[in-house]
């Protein structure tokens, strides 16, 4: 195998932690909040948001997630900052729905404070969280979404009528149905991928989303009304360790393994698998990926603490499933690991 072919292979790299139990935050249509199990789908009361109609969630800052509903005082459409421990709902800002085609459906952040907007009449819009204005728009075609979420540099919506989609926020023309046989389900209200790379749903009921091939699997059943947003609980805290993304993971093409939060001229080393989302032992705890695994050599993240790798992708790779992760080398010896990536090349 060449360095080059090596070289794409790893920018695939998707690794997956061992899963852990994380508690996620859910909001109902109705203004109540929950904590749901991500493990069983248990669920328990929270308490009221303050507002209603919640059309989406999203992580945005440290222990708070942002989302958009209706402010029952002021009669309007908002973005509200929400306690991500007990789903308690602060106003921000009002939206201007002035230049919105349709209703706000789907909400999500990019991890730059950059803010997505999908609507049910086929756009996204990007909004300024101080004004509640629409900065941007593009037609994407999606009619039917409920929700939306970002990971891996894509945004992923999940349409009642088309079922999963994803789309490049450069390009949101360009949504495209991960399986096109693949319808929606109404069952399914609200999307959030969890740290180890599983999409997970909530509506009527807690899901499983095969994020390959759209399918969509019950967990468990939940006696609670209709819910509308997912995110985690602790939604918005930078976890430790380097934050690692990839972006345009399309066969063919020049794909960007990216790391932030690094210490500034550190080493990162990237390592994947082919094999599957282990967990296997490693010196720096226990890495998201099955034995076999292959690293790079370390390359230097700048005086920013952040890292931009441009690798091509050779042809012929669209459907291979990759497990990855990245590691932060401590100068004294020792490291920490980044947070996994499970990927599928596009």
């Amino acid at each position: 195998m060449s360095l080059l072919v090596k070289i794409a292979l790893l920018s695939l790299l998707t690794s997956p932690f061992a899963l852990a139990q994380q508690d996620l935050l859910a909001l109902s249509g109705t203004g109540e909040a929950w904590s749901i199990d991500s493990l069983t789908g248990q669920e328990v009361s929270l308490g009221t948001c303050g507002f209603d109609m919640v059309s989406d969630l999203t992580p945005w800052e440290q222990d708070t997630a942002l989302a958009a509903g209706y402010d029952r005082n002021s009669g309007f459409y908002a973005l509200f900052s929400v306690i991500s421990v007990d789903g308690r709902g602060t106003l921000l800002t009002p939206l201007n729905l002035s230049s919105m085609v349709g209703s706000p459906a789907g909400l999500a952040t990019d991890g730059t404070k950059t803010i997505y907007l999908a609507t049910t009449g086929g756009y996204l819009f990007t909004i300024d969280p101080l004004t509640g204005d629409m900065l941007t728009q593009a037609k994407t075609g999606a009619f039917d979404v409920e929700s939306m979420t970002y990971f891996n540099g894509l945004l992923w919506l999940w349409d009642t009528r088309r079922g999963l989609l994803t789309m490049d926020p450069a390009r949101p023309e360009y949504a495209s149905e991960v399986a096109p046989s693949q319808t929606g389900a109404r069952e399914i209200s609200a999307i959030h991928f969890l740290p180890s790379g599983e999409l997970r749903g909530v509506g009527r009921g807690y899901w499983s989303i095969d994020t390959r091939t759209g399918d969509y699997t019950l967990l468990a059943d939940i006696s609670v009304p209709p819910l509308f947003g997912l995110t985690e609980r602790d939604a918005g805290g930078p976890p430790p360790g380097p934050i690692y993304q990839i972006t345009n993971l399309v066969s063919g093409m020049v794909t960007t393994l990216s790391i932030s939060q690094a210490q500034p001229n550190g080493a990162i080393i990237f390592a994947y698998s082919l094999a599957g989302p282990g967990p296997t032992p490693t010196p720096f705890g226990d890495a998201a990926m099955s034995a076999p695994i292959s690293q790079m050599p370390p390359f230097a993240s700048n005086a920013q603490g952040e890292l931009d790798l441009p690798v091509l992708l050779p042809n012929g790779t669209s459907g291979l499933s990759i497990w990855t992760q990245a590691a932060e080398l401590y100068t004294g010896g020792g490291g920490i690991l980044s947070n996994p990536l499970a990927l599928t090349v596009q």
